[in-house]
């Protein structure tokens, strides 16, 4: 038996990503952007240094912000940075300067520096709520979530405008603290009603709390506020999928796409809607899309490998799972269903190599212990597999398969009494559960209880009409019990499946054998 592949629906990459917003309006209060001169204002200084004959270093600091400015309109960053390291060595207290060099570190992807340069403003002028915001920006884009909830946390303090709790709220968001998120997002909508994005963001906060129907909710009056709004069609179309209305979803990513066709993530998670609706074709061209929109998503090439593993072209899905593990090393799903894949080659060793790293990366995952447990069994090393079962039951005691298969590893082991425990209590947990009831039918046929093992096996087809496992036990049991007609007919059940039975007709002859005695 091979390694599950069954399908665990992947949590979606958010359709908008959910970026730090950087307000850089005057609206945030404080110096900053409002505080700057304008295209004109920069024109006019530069006109009235040249017309004085003055060089730029007679100049106060203003005059290499009118420089900076122009060179950052031309797309110059490094000019501009250089401009400003000049300014910062002539006046090393110009705040503005320091924030001009900070903005430029950041527009650069410097964000140590950009950081340090906002602390500098702060540090002279600690009022200034525009460094606080773009700080904190700074430090969000880092991941680092603390400080940048501490400097929005004083930006609201100093100035309690509507940009600035969204800031905040999606820092609380990435700190997978929807609740708080939530409040901050209502805090922004109360402050300003038109605000199309809170409304967005907070319903991405509530598909994290699962309410869906309250994200929707959310995600049409983003819609309402902006027909256009592409990301808040996709996202509704994931509030859609959480509910489980897969037709609906992929309603809405058609409406984000007729808007944007180059919306990557739309493509993405319509895929995983076709995915679920059993169209696997429509699935894997989506993600096809999905991944030439954006060919170093990690999730596309995931869900594809998924789509091609339902299709049962499993060497397409190990290739794509592998590409995933390219664009994300620590991709620890990646690297479990890449080993369920290698489990239909029955390339056991390498399922464990990658359920050895799944394991390393998420300890507490019982799947991925269950399945190497299984991997284990398929190597004939029951011992290891009866060590990894037992932890995966630890981990999820309520989980029927890891029973069974430590189960499956007890008879292999010649330990039929406590095989026998482990599938009967597969079956409490799950009463139809076929696969348990065939297998304990097996392990009491082991221990010469045939009558049991029979209606074990009975109740097991009754489930599973083409369960071969079954079949094959059931024959075996009533070749013991010298009841060779219903055997055969056993046997044809297999043979019409387009199974060979070569290897189970020479185990019935032994069993006729050892009936007759020597």
């Amino acid at each position: 038996m091979g390694i599950a592949t069954r399908i665990r629906v992947m949590p979606a990459y958010l359709a908008c990503g959910l970026a730090i917003a950087l307000a850089l309006s005057a609206a945030c209060g404080g110096g900053g952007e409002a505080a700057r001169p304008t295209a004109q204002a920069d024109r006019v200084a530069a006109t009235a240094t040249a017309a004085r004959g003055t060089s730029i270093e007679d100049e106060g600091a203003d005059a290499f912000l009118a420089s900076s400015q122009r060179l950052q309109e031309q797309g110059k960053l490094a000019e501009a940075l250089e401009v400003l390291e000049e300014a910062v060595r002539l006046h090393p207290d110009s705040v503005e300067a320091l924030m001009e060099r900070g903005d430029v570190f950041r527009l650069m992807g410097r964000l140590e520096e950009a950081i340090v340069d906002y602390g500098a403003v702060i540090a002279q002028r600690p009022g200034d709520v525009e460094a606080y915001i773009r700080r904190g920006a700074s430090s969000a884009k880092l991941s680092r979530f603390e400080p940048a909830l501490q400097d929005f946390t004083r930006a609201v303090e100093l100035d309690p405008q509507a940009d600035v709790y969204r800031n905040r709220g999606l820092v609380y968001y990435s700190m997978e603290e929807p609740e708080k998120a939530i409040a901050d997002f209502e805090k922004a909508i109360e402050l300003n009603p038109a605000m199309t994005v809170a409304y967005n963001d907070r319903g991405l906060a509530y598909v994290k709390l699962g309410q869906y129907q309250t994200a929707i909710t959310d995600f049409d009056k983003a819609i309402e506020l902006k027909p256009g709004f592409v990301v808040a069609y996709a996202n509704r179309g994931d509030a859609w999928q959480g509910l489980g209305n897969f037709f609906f979803a992929i309603d809405d990513y058609n409406l984000a796409l007729q808007r944007d066709p180059n919306y990557a993530p739309a493509y993405h998670n319509r895929g995983r809607a076709y995915r679920s609706v059993h169209n696997y074709e429509n699935a894997i061209k989506d993600f096809d899309m999905a991944i030439q929109l954006s060919p170093r998503t990690a999730e596309a090439y995931y869900n594809r490998g998924i789509a091609y593993g339902l299709v049962n072209d499993f060497q397409a899905a190990i290739d794509d799972y592998s590409r995933a593990l390219l664009q994300n090393p620590v991709f620890a799903d990646a690297y479990f269903r890449r080993a369920g894949a290698y489990g239909q080659f029955n390339d056991f060793a390498r399922a464990v190599e990658d359920l050895d790293i799944a394991i390393g990366l998420a300890p507490d995952n019982a799947e991925y212990w269950q399945s190497r447990g299984l991997a284990y069994n398929n190597l004939g090393q029951p011992q290891k597999a009866l060590e990894d079962l037992a932890h995966a039951i630890g981990l999820a005691p309520d989980n029927p398969v890891s029973y069974n298969d430590r189960g499956a590893a007890y008879l292999a082991l010649g330990q039929p009494e406590e095989a026998i425990e482990d599938f009967t209590k597969a079956v409490e947990l799950d009463p139809q559960y076929a696969t348990a009831l065939a297998n304990r039918g097996g392990a009491y046929f082991q221990m010469g209880q045939y009558e049991q093992a029979l209606a074990d096996l009975d109740a097991a087809l009754k489930l599973d009409g083409a369960n071969a496992d079954a079949y094959a036990r059931r024959a075996r049991v009533l070749t013991a019990l010298s009841r060779d007609g219903e055997a055969a007919l056993d046997v044809q059940a297999i043979t019409q499946m387009g199974l060979d039975t070569s290897r189970l007709a020479a185990d019935l002859e032994t069993i006729r054998q050892q009936r007759s005695g020597p």
